[in-house]
């Protein structure tokens, strides 16, 4: 009978996420990770089917978590102005979640979704993008952007401004306070029509 494991699955994520996020993908190794964990090589082989798949399922996760936070408030936004809300999830939640913030945010996607992944993890990570693309369209439609550059610029309004200014930080510290108010003039000058 095999012994029962003692290190949850959660607290191995957790450690990915620190390793990958404070140190890029690299620095998660199988070795890393069962010295973070405790967890034995053999347990985690067990667990997941391999490096790539554990590097992925962390990348995973984080994305879920940020992107339903993201996605709820975006769809929460009737107006332009209400969009501000949206655009200062992401310096919130990267101060609060920095290692998560720097795995989905400072690192390169294909580093997590490579060969050797699931198909079904590639498949949810198919999901949360498709998800993305649904709640900015949504958010145009709802308000009134009907230009042929709508899209485009509520996506560098929201995501981009946003995302470009917590990598200035990430890893090495959290955002700092001030970056949400330039997120936000940033936001609104570039929603503000000419």
């Amino acid at each position: 009978m095999p012994r029962p494991a003692t290190t949850s699955a959660e607290a191995i994520l957790d450690a990915v996420t620190r390793l990958a996020g404070e140190n890029g993908p690299a620095a998660a190794s199988i070795q890393a990770i069962s010295a973070a964990t405790g967890a034995s090589v053999g347990s985690l082989y067990h667990r997941f089917a391999s490096r790539e798949a554990l590097l992925a399922q962390a990348w995973l996760r984080a994305a879920e978590v940020f992107l339903s936070t993201f996605v709820l408030t975006l769809n929460g936004c009737g107006t332009v102005e209400d969009g501000v809300q949206a655009a200062l999830v992401t310096p919130r939640w990267a101060r609060e979640n920095r290692y998560a913030a720097a795995l989905i945010l400072s690192q390169n996607r294909n580093d997590f979704l490579s060969a050797g992944v699931p198909a079904g993890t590639l498949q949810e990570a198919g999901a949360l993008a498709h998800g993305l693309n649904t709640a900015l369209q949504g958010f145009v439609g709802r308000v009134g952007i009907t230009d042929l550059s709508g899209l485009a610029r509520c996506r560098y309004a929201l995501i981009g401004i946003a995302d470009g200014a917590v990598r200035l930080y990430l890893p090495g510290r959290a955002p700092p306070i001030d970056l949400d108010s330039w997120v936000e003039a940033a936001y609104r000058g570039v929603m503000t029509p000419r």
